[in-house]
């Protein structure tokens, strides 16, 4: 083959007849890795400098250049890399191009618009197609959020998986913005991020760009931790049609297929679509009454088409649905069996010059999905209607980008999560931004934004500003200082939840317990006299003195007869002690253990109304490349969460007798102390009573309930690099630092968890040949302690290996097999309380283009 080419090179230099349909044979290499450059533009220049022909460097970068008169030199160009150029040779030519670095990718979340990674003024992390496609996802993108630096991944099974940064999460997160082609991809209402629920295939992901920090300044409220952008492939970009197939450990199989095809010059249509089935690591919850299947399976199916009507003008229309077929998923108010759990979107978007507009849809089905722990059906049917509409312009050397965003957001429950607020639980959210980089001089930009937001059910008016500096010193060096404030408003869920999940056992009396809203306050009588001077309700106070809806002291020997009952007999005719005998002190549920937990008086408190959670933040931050061979960014933050959220805690502590009190008492009265202490212990943990707010729709039940309140202050630093070696090995790793895991009473009588490490990391070596690939890395995280809902308890730290290769195969275009093992050494770890061990697993992938 390849003396033909010579052969057929040498009739084009030779003029010979044969010569008008010679090409030009070549190939576009890294000069350092020698890997190919695939899509590396290449010229046919004529001496005096003007393009006579061009061509793409396609797979293994080999290039075709029609061989016309008067060629002087060979000149390939990409992005990252300096010109390459050569004069024709007797045979193929070979394009060595140097990187001068690896940070020129263009991006669009950042800025709300187009520009350099490089010029971005905010911590930012894209995976490319290049690191997309070594990894082999289950059921969404989740696995690859891992390789991002300060993002928080927890692991609930094989597609299930929540993420957070720079603040509280929890297990079923929303502390993140979620993007999809500029759509607002989380499950409407709830807003929560769940990866598996989003219907574009993992065949048809371009690139991953997740900026952390504040970016409420652009988006608005519900940034004000970061955003993560999953952008898809146009149909005009890449036609043509793609396929893998997975099989593996846990009885996996997954199939994705792609494809797109070009209706004329202008207009492209893409089908996409998977499908996944397995077993799941298994999850135990001694509170669930129901069985649950450990079957996990998910579909989807995405459809877009693009119009290019005119030189840049594009017309995109969309839609898809996604469907956990069957799963178990874990939320704050226990375990979920999803059956049919649907959700799908509907979006038309205009890009002409400057001018961008957006609207879409996104609607939700539960299916019929149930709680686990009460056996009550998900009734889930809500919907997000939103547009936006930007536009820029330049004052002279001033660049300025403005728009404005309208979200309506319409829960639908059926009076299930949202109960008895499910006629009046509607939200409008409405903003404006505006935003101008100006250049100081030829290395120094000056950025600053300001937006503007109202809320229909905290009836405010917020303002998010953003200042900052971009300094560049050269080429492939950015330096960056900035300042933020952002907002984060409740939640659906958070401000109209009414919705029953436990009870204590049916001995004790007690109402179910009960998840609770915050659209209103909640108050605590304290006129009573009793324990810190807080009245209380119990089901045992008789009809005739007013019933468990009456109010009386927190006080619990006033329930001794109650106390004889619970003793068997073993109290009888012994006399009632006074409160200053036998004290009452205040406890509160664990929900996770089933325990009480002692609680100081003095942090019970009124649960405010919802309101906004303030982020102010300073952040500097460099990336850039050093020498040819490493690539690194540094990011050092300080940030301050006013009014931190909690996850649903519980905020009505119950009264209990002192049992040291009791025992004392009763030796005081003839009893033998053993005898004392066994009594004292077992009638000391039944609750005589709830704390209970004024506003409980049930009197006696024990109420979970978001709170906000106090205050969470840490800093944190995120370090990510990557070493270029010889014979084509990269060495990776990157590492997460925060201050701060835990804030004390900042939720009342709860504290709030991080529910992330302190510090994670992962460091690991890339080997990349022509045809084949190979990695090895381990990756690990500190312990931390964790507070969501129903589920708390101590995360332990782990340390776990994985590893991977690939080889190109012959069969066609893009063609190429992976091979994939997580937790090799099959070591487990357990994400959150709650989520199962999860342990190794091996998939085999089989791509092919077509």
């Amino acid at each position: 083959m390849r003396r033909l080419i010579r052969i057929t090179w040498l009739l084009a230099l030779a003029g010979c007849p044969g010569a008008a349909l010679a090409q030009i044979p070549g190939t576009v290499t890294d000069s350092l890795s020698g890997l190919p450059l695939v899509g590396a533009e290449v010229r046919a220049r004529a001496a005096d400098g003007g393009i006579l022909a061009r061509a793409a460097a396609g797979p293994r970068g080999a290039f075709l250049l029609p061989a016309v008169p008067g060629v002087a030199r060979l000149e390939a160009v990409f992005p990252g890399y300096r010109p390459a150029s050569a004069p024709p040779v007797n045979g193929p030519v070979r394009l060595r191009l140097v990187r001068v670095h690896r940070l020129a990718d263009q991006v669009v979340t950042p800025e709300r618009g187009s520009g350099s990674a490089l010029d971005a003024p905010t911590a930012l992390t894209v995976l490319g197609a290049e690191a997309l496609g070594r990894e082999v996802p289950l059921g969404g993108p989740a696995r690859q959020l891992e390789a991002v630096p300060g993002l928080a991944v927890v692991e609930k099974g094989l597609m299930q998986a929540s993420f957070s940064a720079r603040g509280p999460g929890s297990i079923n997160s929303a502390s993140l913005l979620m993007l999809t082609d500029h759509r607002l991809a989380s499950v409407p209402a709830l807003r929560l991020n769940i990866p598996y629920l989003l219907p574009p295939s993992d065949e048809d992901l371009a690139r991953v760009e997740v900026v952390r920090g504040p970016g409420s300044a652009l988006y608005g409220p519900d940034a004000d931790r970061g955003v993560v952008h999953f952008i898809t492939r146009s149909p005009l970009d890449a036609a043509g049609g793609s396929a893998s197939f997975t099989a593996g450990s846990r009885s996996v199989l997954q199939g994705a297929v792609r494809y797109a095809a070009l209706l004329g010059e202008e207009v492209g249509v893409k089908l996409s679509g998977s499908y996944l089935t397995g077993e799941n690591w298994p999850i135990t919850d001694p509170a669930d009454s129901l069985p649950h299947s450990e079957l996990t399976q998910r579909a989807t199916a995405d459809l877009r088409a693009d119009w290019a009507p005119g030189p840049g003008t594009t017309v995109v229309m969309a839609g898809g649905v996604a469907e956990a077929v069957r799963a178990v998923d874990l939320t704050e108010a226990g375990g979920v069996q999803l059956r049919g759990w649907r959700t799908g979107y509907a979006q038309a978007r205009l890009e002409r010059g400057r001018l961008f507009a957006n609207a879409f849809v996104n609607f939700n089905d539960a299916g019929d999905s149930y709680f686990l722990r009460t056996g009550l059906p998900v009734v889930e049917e809500s919907r997000t209607w939103a547009g936006q509409l930007q536009h820029g312009l330049d004052a002279g050397p001033l660049a300025l980008r403005y728009g404005v965003d309208v979200q309506r957001i319409i829960p639908r429950t059926g009076g299930t999560v949202h109960g008895r607020n499910e006629e009046d639980d509607d939200i409008w959210q409405a903003g404006g931004w505006v935003q101008g980089v100006l250049p100081a001089s030829p290395a120094l930009e000056l950025v600053a934004a300001l937006r503007g937001d109202h809320h229909s059910r905290l009836d405010d008016f917020e303002a998010a500003p953003r200042v900052g500096l971009v300094w560049r010193p050269a080429e492939a060096h950015a330096f960056r200082l900035t300042f933020n404030r952002a907002s984060s408003t409740p939640v659906a869920n958070d401000l109209f939840l009414d919705l029953v999940v436990g009870g204590l056992p049916p001995e004790l009396g007690y109402d179910p317990i009960r998840a609770e809203g915050t659209s209103h306050a909640w108050t605590f009588r304290r006129d009573c006299g009793g324990v810190g001077g807080f009245c209380m309700r119990s089901p045992f106070t008789p009809a005739e003195l007013g019933g468990p809806g009456q109010y009386v002291p927190a006080e619990g020997t006033q329930y001794w007869e109650v106390v004889q009952a619970l003793a068997s007999g073993a109290l009888d005719g012994v006399p009632a002690p006074t409160a200053a005998q036998v004290p009452t002190f205040l406890a509160a549920l664990d929900p996770a253990s089933g325990a009480f937990v002692a609680v100081d008086p003095a942090r019970v408190s009124d649960v405010p109304r919802a309101r906004r959670s303030i982020t102010t933040a300073f952040e500097a931050g460099w990336r850039g490349q050093l020498g040819r061979r490493l690539t690194a960014a540094v990011d050092l933050y300080h940030s301050t969460i006013s009014h931190v959220g909690s996850a649903l805690s519980v905020q009505t502590p119950s009264a209990f007798l002192d049992p040291a009190a009791l025992a004392s008492y009763l030796q005081g009265v003839g009893f033998p102390a053993d005898a004392a202490a066994a009594i004292a212990a077992d009638v000391g943990q039944f609750p005589l009573g709830t704390v209970s707010p004024v506003e409980s729709p049930d009197p006696t039940a024990i109420l979970l309930i978001p709170r906000q309140g106090g205050e969470a202050d840490f800093w944190g630093a995120d370090f990510d690099l990557a070493l270029e070696l010889d014979r084509g090995l990269t060495l990776t790793g990157r590492f997460s630092w925060v201050s701060e895991d835990e804030f004390e009473g900042a939720a009342g009588i709860a504290d709030v968890a991080l529910n992330a490490p302190r510090t994670s990391g992962a460091l690991g070596v890339l080997w990349r040949g022509s045809r084949a690939w190979a990695s090895v890395s381990g990756r690990g995280e500190s312990g931390f302690p964790a507070r969501s809902g129903v589920y708390a308890g101590e995360v332990e730290s782990y340390g776990l290996v994985d590893a991977s290769v690939g080889l190109a195969l012959p069969w066609s275009a893009g063609a190429s097999l992976t091979l994939s093992g997580t937790d090799l050494f099959d070591r487990g770890h357990q994400a959150m309380p709650g989520a199962p061990v999860i342990g190794r697993l091996l998939l085999a992938r089989v791509r092919a283009g077509f």
